[in-house]
Formats: C-alpha cells, sequence, structure tokens
C-alpha cells in the first residue's frame, strides 16, 4: 500500500473529506464544485489544490492524463432529487443523472489506473437515505454499476444496511446517524463505499458489537453564560437542512423547536457558528471573506458530519493496511439474507443491529462559547 491514499474530490462543497479524512494517511489531489461560494470558500482554504469545476468535465481530463488517477473518489452528489424535501424524481431528474456521470468518472479512473497496473478505484458515496427508497430504483443502478453487474436488483426498498460481492468491486452501504458520533445532531446520511475484489468494505462500514444510545438529563440544557441565560430545547438537533438561511419557518425542525435556543427569554437561530460545531467543522471555517449567513447555512446544510468521515477514513486505512476477511465470515452472530444474481453477485442483507454509538456530546457545549 501507498504512504498515502490519493483522494479526487466530486461534488465538493466545502470539502468535509479534506477535513475529515485524517492528513497523515490521505493526499487530496484534485477538488470539482461549481457552486460560487463553496469555490471561494476551497480557494481560500486549499489554494495549492486544484478545483476542476464542472464535473462532467473530470473523465476526460482523467484519460488525458491531466489529472492524477486517485485511489479514492468521493461524492455528494445532488441529493435533491432524492430527498423529501425535492421532488423525488430520481435518476429522471436532472440531478440524479449527475450520479450516472459520477459513475462514468470512476469508470474512467478505473481504466487509466489499469494502464498502470492498480487496483480498481476506492470509491466513497454519500447522498440521503431517501434514495434507498427511490421509484427509479437509483440506488440499486448505482450499486449495480459499481459491482460490474447488468442485471439491476428489482427492489422496491433497500435495507439501511448490506454489502455485495460482484465481478468487478464489493460494495458496502449503510445509513449512519451523526448523533452516535459525537455530535449532538439527527443526521442520518447513507454511506456507499466499493472497493476491489481483494478488499471487504463491510469491515469498514459495519461495527461488530451494536451498543446502545446514551441517555442525557434534560435539565442540563438550560445553563449561563456570562450575562445570558441560554436554554436549548433537547440534547440533539435535527438534521440541519440548506434552506436554514432563508426559511424560517421551513420544515417540522423549525415548529419543534430544535433548530432555535432562546436567549434571554428571546427566541434565535442557531448561528452559523454553531452550525459549524453541530457538523463538526472548525470554528469560523465558513467564515471566510464576503461570507453571508445565508452561505454559510446553506454550505454547512449540504456538507458531510465530520467525525463520521473521520471514522470512515481511519478504519478504511486499517483495513487496506491489513486486509482482513469479510464481515460476514468473521462474525458467526450475523444473520444475512443473500441474494444471488446468477453467478454473478451475491447480496447480503444483515439482520443484526450494526449500529456503532460514541458519547454522544450535549447541544449545550455546541452553544456554549458561541455568542
Amino acid at each position: 500500500m501507498v504512504d498515502k491514499i490519493t483522494v479526487g474530490s466530486v461534488c465538493s462543497g466545502i470539502e468535509a473529506a479534506s477535513v475529515g479524512l485524517p492528513s497523515k494517511s490521505y493526499e487530496v489531489k484534485w477538488l470539482s464544485e461549481i457552486a460560487d461560494f463553496p469555490s471561494r470558500l476551497l480557494n481560500h482554504h486549499y489554494p495549492n489544490i486544484a478545483n476542476l469545476g464542472d464535473m462532467c468535465n473530470v473523465p476526460e481530463k482523467i484519460i488525458a492524463k491531466e489529472i492524477h488517477a486517485p485511489d479514492l473518489i468521493c461524492a455528494g452528489t445532488p441529493c435533491q432529487a432524492f430527498s423529501l424535501a425535492g421532488w423525488k424524481q430520481g435518476l429522471s431528474d436532472e440531478r440524479g443523472n449527475l450520479t450516472l456521470k459520477f459513475l462514468d468518472i470512476i469508470d474512467k479512473n478505473d481504466s487509466e489506473r489499469g494502464l498502470e497496473g492498480k487496483d480498481s478505484t476506492l470509491v466513497l458515496w454519500e447522498n440521503v437515505e431517501g434514495v434507498l427508497r427511490d421509484k427509479t430504483n437509483a440506488f440499486g443502478c448505482f450499486i449495480s454499476s459499481l459491482l460490474g453487474i447488468d442485471n439491476v436488483p428489482d427492489i422496491n426498498k433497500w435495507q439501511s444496511a448490506g454489502f455485495a460481492h460482484g465481478p468487478k468491486r464489493n460494495v458496502a452501504w449503510r445509513v449512519i446517524d451523526a448523533k452516535f458520533f459525537g455530535l449532538p445532531q439527527q443526521r442520518k446520511r447513507l454511506f456507499v463505499l466499493a472497493s476491489d475484489k481483494k478488499y471487504f468494505p463491510e469491515n469498514v462500514l459495519f461495527d461488530y458489537f451494536p451498543e446502545t444510545i446514551p441517555k442525557y438529563d434534560d435539565e442540563t440544557l438550560c445553563f449561563v453564560k456570562g450575562d445570558n441565560k441560554i436554554e436549548v430545547f433537547r440534547s440533539y438537533t435535527d438534521c440541519l437542512y440548506t434552506a436554514y438561511g432563508t426559511k424560517w419557518n421551513g420544515n417540522a425542525a423549525a415548529y419543534n423547536g430544535s433548530l432555535f435556543v432562546t436567549q434571554n427569554n428571546r427566541l434565535r437561530r442557531i448561528t452559523p457558528l454553531e452550525c459549524e460545531r453541530l457538523m463538526g467543522f472548525p470554528d469560523n471555517y465558513t467564515n471566510v471573506q464576503g461570507a453571508k449567513r445565508t452561505n454559510r447555512y446553506q454550505a454547512l446544510g449540504n456538507s458531510w458530519a465530520i467525525p463520521v468521515v473521520r471514522w470512515i477514513g481511519e478504519r478504511l486505512r486499517d483495513e487496506f493496511t491489513n486486509p482482513k476477511e469479510s464481515f460476514l465470515d468473521q462474525c458467526a452472530y450475523t444473520k444475512s439474507t443473500k441474494l444471488s444474481l446468477g453467478s454473478n453477485a451475491s447480496f447480503y442483507f444483515p439482520s443484526t443491529d450494526i449500529r456503532s454509538t460514541e458519547d454522544l456530546d450535549f447541544f449545550s457545549p455546541v452553544i456554549n462559547g458561541s455568542i
């Protein structure tokens, strides 16, 4: 294995991958982002890493050897086509079709790496959990392409966790909630990890022993900071969303108070700084020159939870430094439903609870010190 895993980032946003992946193990070679504010932020924080702009141009740049063909390509392609807040049109939506463009990037990167005698591309993909229930079976199409099979499983609702072994790659997926990883935010997101056949990504995404959700005393939710009396409404917030900067009552999270606090008995929104902490970013990471509050809210609501990225990155490095047998073989208690597609691929849907938790921080430390 190389000293560092090289990374290409597609739909980079504000680059949670660069923040979350341990720098001692990963080196980001290029970015791809077109939105104005995230692009300005990337230029501010990563002036020495090229932003390639439109992801549609990335395949030809790889083939032309204009950019490095990295070991790992990560992306959070637009979620609006699959989210409850969008029209849920899946692959019939232009934004959903960017997922197919992402697969083209992976295919071209595979071709280039094959010429260099290297393994198939590692893939880390994130999206809303709604993609598992998409009526166009976008998820089935997506992982079938990664696996290298033509006969897409006809599944209307995919389980929240599973893995598959195919002729081209092995793939694992799992819905991960950030509130189990040290962030006081209930943020469920689907993560897909795919690898060369010699590795087993289920060993990275799955935990071997389930744990319980920690319990907290809500009386700690009211505290004093200097001359300010602060009250939050529960130990963790609902999921931050991109419209938070423009919609005061945009969804249920606004109505139930989980995205608001009271300060000296007056209701106020969670600030951009507090949102950074809820996502795990460094303080003022999005506070670059010319940034508006709306820019910061939208960019953070679109990003990835940093502790989750770090957890995956650390386990990924360990797995690919010291490959192990599949999770399925190691854990006798794991009961799986196996779906075979001819002789080409097998899908496994574990019936055990593979949830992982770390100590859930209180919401109050996010607020404390931000005034």
